[in-house]
């Protein structure tokens, strides 16, 4: 079943297109643009109705849950932000109610694609977000590696999200997708990129260019357009914003 991509920037989500099941998406960036937040707002804003899977390292999963609490907490206003571990723990539990799977990529590579084959026979599961494809511990090559998420999204009927680094040029028009990886980038559905444009802001930047001002991009798109917006990293709350709000300031 097709669905919408949910990240509550709307231009960008028109952008992207239908979503489907089977299919593998790239979030693409150089390090410290905002992967990993794009991931987990894409996640925050699906799981409260999806049953979802989220593959990092081990001490990322408390700012997994922090993060998440942050955007959801956006979502429903009545709920206090707090950014202690226990309090976090009990609210994500709450909110999610089972539906988040949490697994690390310290495990084998072989062992994951088994437990996520049993989440998926025993739980559900309709995402699979996966942060850091070049952060699997294992010795299988790139392109087998490819190779097999992309065969396990459609064998478990799955849509898969995963982050890889990449070499950007300040214009995000001239960046070079194939830098994420060859075997990664040809058997994507989606790639998506990020630019955080006052993340390499020079002194004549300055004036010019707002606090959080990112492109989010989308450079390969098998069912839809291709091109970019300009969005907003907000500090406060973890995410993306499509306008500029004073806080961010």
């Amino acid at each position: 079943m097709e669905n919408g991509l949910n990240t509550g920037i709307t231009g960008f989500d028109k952008m992207v297109g239908k979503i489907h099941p089977g299919q593998l998406i790239v979030i693409a960036g150089r390090p410290c643009m905002g992967k990993t937040t794009l991931l987990l707002q894409i996640l925050a804003k699906n799981c409260l109705n999806k049953k979802c899977a989220y593959l990092s390292f081990i001490d990322n999963a408390a700012d997994c849950m922090n993060n998440c609490t942050y955007i959801l907490g956006d979502l429903n206003r009545n709920e206090h932000e707090t950014e202690v571990w226990d309090s976090v723990s009990e609210a994500i539990g709450g909110k999610l109610n089972k539906t988040l799977h949490l697994l690390t990529l310290d495990a084998d590579f072989v062992f994951l694609c088994i437990e996520l084959t049993k989440i998926k026979e025993n739980k559900g599961l309709d995402y699979i977000f996966i942060d850091g494809f070049q952060e699997f511990a294992t010795d299988i090559s790139a392109e087998l590696r490819v190779r097999w998420l992309k065969d396990l999204a459609q064998f478990l009927g799955v849509t898969i999200f995963i982050t890889a680094k990449t070499k950007l040029s300040r214009d995000y028009d001239r960046i070079d997708c194939t830098n994420i990886n060859y075997h990664l980038y040809t058997a994507a559905d989606k790639v998506l990129g990020l630019y955080r444009k006052d993340f390499f802001m020079t002194i004549s930047d300055i004036g010019r260019i707002k606090k959080g001002e990112s492109f989010l991009s989308v450079m390969k798109n098998t069912l839809g357009e291709q091109g970019a917006v300009t969005a907003y990293f907000n500090y406060a709350r973890c995410s993306f914003r499509e306008t500029f709000l004073p806080e961010n300031v």
